[in-house]
């Protein structure tokens, strides 16, 4: 049942529409600029997925020392893989790790845009506001530069929330199969994306029943959800048969998810991370109500609030995982960071919601949220400090690999080091 519904919103002004366009140029200039700032600060694990991504681009398989044995050491398959392709063409993995981090985010925020305005038919100025805090975040930054998947995964997830938006709209036997590839990407980018998936699956499933009730497209809807669900399925045990028969287990590797007991061990960095989602991005809201709110209303219809179950489902759920374990290489939020778009996404519904009296209104709302990206940026940083140089830890362990490097060793010599990347990748040892 394909739905053009759109909201009943006063059109906008084009001073409106300028807003929107400037507010969200402007998180991509403060996005690109951050960039720039720290494209050379990739975190010392970043060197761990480019070692083994050198071993795969070279023919000598997915292993940590080349001739020993297979260890999945890595966090992301799909990235290693990605890191190979591209030094098989040439391109350094320092370079393509920056430029997969900043497509992942510049696609993430094009798909959120396409879907409010598939939605709304226009992108509201608050809900671009806080499509630029997103751009504008220190996190987002160090994430795109980091040299690991975070961003890459974000991607995934959204294009996944976006297969299962258009899936809603219109069931179809084509949308069924790209959800079920996108969650097997997924799966393949992050392991716990099966919590995602979980949900994902779970809320789609009732906002079908919402949408169609007893109509007799409910059970049409219903076997392509589990189609999907099976061809997924199908998916994961042929990788993790390839997995048992590779390395020898099934589960991710023990790196990864550091605690084997459940308890609340990641409750206290959750809670920074909320604390980060409610500091940030919640006075945008307030700043729009408190402008209009009076005379303004907001008109969740079914349609939206199906919207908001299909972000909100998977967010908390992984919140929630992310609660239990231990946050190892956790810096900058980046277990629970990978929740944030789905919040910014139904953070965007709700504004996009609102029907406003008056244009005067509504542009003074826009112009408030412009000056609050503005502040943000400047607090964060990233309009008035220059290159950010490497800190005395990562030049000491380059100068280790830089030494160990020249002695022309390489596979025949070991090394014991705390720095379980930088220096085995540039050494070779």
């Amino acid at each position: 049942m394909k739905s053009t519904a759109r909201s009943s919103n006063t059109p906008q002004p084009v001073g409106m529409a300028i807003v929107s366009l400037g507010v969200l140029g402007f998180g991509v200039l403060v996005f690109l600029l951050g960039v720039y700032r720290s494209v050379h600060l990739q975190w010392d694990d970043g060197y761990i997925t480019f070692r083994y991504a050198q071993h795969l681009a070279h023919g000598q398989g997915l292993t940590w020392n080349v001739g020993a044995e297979r260890v999945e050491g890595y966090t992301s398959l799909f990235d290693v893989a990605l890191l190979a392709l591209g030094m098989k063409l040439g391109i350094a993995p320092n370079a393509a790790s920056v430029a997969i981090g900043v497509c992942s985010v510049l696609g993430t925020v094009a798909l959120v845009v396409a879907l409010l305005r598939k939605r709304f038919g226009v992108l509201a100025p608050p809900a671009a506001a806080l499509l630029a805090l997103y751009l504008a975040d220190a996190n987002t930054i160090t994430h795109a530069t980091s040299g690991l998947e975070t961003q890459l995964a974000v991607l995934v997830l959204c294009a996944t929330l976006y297969a299962a938006i258009a899936f809603l709209q219109a069931p179809s036997l084509l949308w069924a199969s790209v959800l079920a590839w996108l969650v097997f990407i997924g799966v393949l980018t992050r392991p716990e994306t099966v919590i995602y998936a979980a949900a994902l699956y779970a809320a789609l499933a009732y906002a079908l029943w919402l949408q169609l009730r007893a109509g007799s497209e409910l059970g049409h809807a219903y076997r392509l959800v589990l189609l999907s669900g099976a061809l997924c399925s199908l998916l994961g045990a042929g990788y993790a048969a390839w997995k048992l028969s590779y390395f020898g287990y099934v589960l991710p590797n023990p790196f990864y998810v550091k605690s084997n007991r459940v308890g609340l061990a990641g409750l206290p960095l959750v809670s920074l991370f909320v604390t980060h989602v409610a500091v940030y991005y919640v006075p945008v809201l307030a700043l729009v109500f408190l402008l209009g709110f009076s005379r303004a209303k907001l008109v969740l219809d079914r349609q939206a609030r199906a919207w908001l179950m299909l972000a909100l489902a998977p967010a908390l759920l992984a919140l929630a995982y992310y609660t239990t374990i231990i946050h190892e290489v956790g810096g900058s939020h980046r277990f629970s960071y990978p929740t944030s778009f789905y919040l910014l996404f139904a953070f965007s519904v709700v504004l996009s919601s609102v029907e406003w009296s008056s244009n005067v209104r509504a542009l003074a709302s826009a112009a408030v949220c412009a000056v609050y990206v503005l502040f943000a940026a400047w607090q964060q940083g990233e309009l008035h400090r220059g290159r950010i140089e490497p800190d005395l830890v990562a030049v000491y362990h380059e100068q280790i690999a830089n030494t160990l490097r020249d002695t022309g060793l390489g596979s025949k010599a070991t090394v014991i080091t705390e720095a379980a990347g930088v220096v085995p990748y540039v050494s070779a040892w």
